[in-house]
């Protein structure tokens, strides 16, 4: 009779420490879910910055590429100004306006 009191105790603290390993397992899944939504938004808000930072300096790098193609189409650089001039630019040139 004794040894199944004994057993029983057993049971139980078997069983209670199975279910504080069943919530430290939901928590550190749930803490883990957190963390990689975190750093998912971190990741999307710095490429927009990023993107956003350099888009004037690419800005900036085509519209000289856009001169240097002014020039090899031999148009006159000075009746268009910026990107958007050297754009028209060309296209007069190699349409023969």
């Amino acid at each position: 009779m004794q040894t199944k009191l004994k057993d029983n105790g057993r049971m139980g603290l078997w069983g209670f420490l199975a279910v504080i390993v069943i919530s430290q397992l939901y928590v550190v899944r749930e803490l883990l879910a957190a963390f990689a939504l975190f750093a998912l938004a971190f990741a999307t808000i710095a490429f927009v910055l990023a993107s956003l930072y350099m888009l004037p300096h690419c800005w900036e790098l085509a519209g000289s590429g856009m001169e240097a193609f002014q020039v090899f189409a031999g148009s006159d650089s000075g009746t268009f100004k910026g990107f958007g001039g050297s754009v028209i630019a060309a296209c007069n040139s190699w349409a023969g306006i």
